[in-house]
């Protein structure tokens, strides 16, 4: 029922009273977060209805309709409980950009918020220097031939990501699991076919000023 990814993710969560998946799709993160002991109680949202009714067929299949509760909203809007995990995952950066600029004062309390962009994480992660967020944790995975880094955040004061941090990711460079590190490899070799086929002088040695952060790993 569910997938490597949101095992991760589920993992990743501390025991809380309440958490809130924004975007919860057909509520198996939810679902799982309940019946392994992880939450006490789940808000379940998205911003369209269509998806909320196939959650409510997987809840009730569970029994689980007095534990998770669905809400429409976009992002965090119509949710109104102080949340100690949010998590906001399977979207793209610009769509959880919006979410976290219009979630206001309902992420200052959290203990946890749990993020995962489908692309453009060194723009989340420069997001989270930018805008008072400290980052706690990331866990990179492997799974169908695509990369997920997910992000455990919280509302706080820290130090500004430096452009490596940002690019290579502060947490992981630490870990250097194995899946990373064959990421990281990845990553040079797809700068080399770029840089074998680029002439503009300025845009090669840019090109090499990033390769030489994933080569220090």
């Amino acid at each position: 029922m569910i997938n490597k990814r949101l095992e991760t993710i589920a993992h990743m969560i501390q025991k809380c009273m309440v958490a809130a998946d924004i975007g919860t799709d057909h509520a198996f993160l939810p679902i799982y977060l309940i019946e392994n002991g992880i939450a006490e109680k789940v808000i379940a949202s998205d911003i369209n209805k269509a998806p909320l009714d196939s959650a409510l067929k997987n809840i009730k299949s569970r029994q689980l309709e007095d534990r998770i509760e669905l809400v429409l909203s976009d992002g965090l809007s119509n949710i109104n409980e102080d949340c100690d995990v949010i998590i906001i995952a399977g979207m793209g950066f610009y769509t959880c950009n919006h979410i976290l600029d219009e979630a206001d004062e309902k992420l200052d309390n959290c203990k946890q918020i749990i993020i995962e962009v489908n692309k453009d994480v060194d723009k989340l992660r420069k997001y989270l220097s930018d805008n008072d967020f400290i980052i706690n944790n990331e866990e990179f995975i492997r799974e169908k031939g695509h990369d997920y880094i997910i992000i455990d955040a919280k509302k706080g004061k820290h130090h500004d990501l430096n452009e490596k941090e940002i690019l290579c990711g502060p947490i992981l460079m630490q870990k250097k699991n194995k899946d990373y590190l064959e990421y990281v490899k990845r990553q040079i070799e797809k700068i080399d076919f770029i840089i074998n086929k680029e002439t503009d002088k300025d845009r090669i040695n840019k090109l090499e000023i990033i390769k030489k952060y994933w080569q220090e790993i």
